[in-house]
């Protein structure tokens, strides 16, 4: 016995019913999930390497206009291949 919930029971009706409708809104929200995931993986990264190369967390209220171009710089310095290698 299997118990459909939450997306499966519209991924399932989209399955059996073959209306591209409705397999096309499938489609769609898994390329939707696709993105945010990989949106929050990225923020996750982006924000381990700021805690890394910048030292840790701001304090709040310490950000200023400057703070994302030097991040940016210590980024690309921290990936960089070292001069003669």
């Amino acid at each position: 016995m299997h118990f459909l919930c939450c997306d499966e029971y519209y991924a399932g009706s989209a399955y059996l019913s073959k209306e591209p409708t409705l397999l096309g809104s499938l489609v769609g929200q898994d390329w939707a999930k696709l993105v945010m995931m990989a949106c929050i993986a990225l923020g996750v990264i982006a924000v381990t390497v700021a805690g890394i190369v910048g030292g840790g967390a701001p304090s709040a209220g310490t950000t200023s206009a400057h703070s994302l171009p030097s991040l940016l710089l210590k980024v690309v310095e921290f990936f960089s291949l070292p001069e003669g290698g």
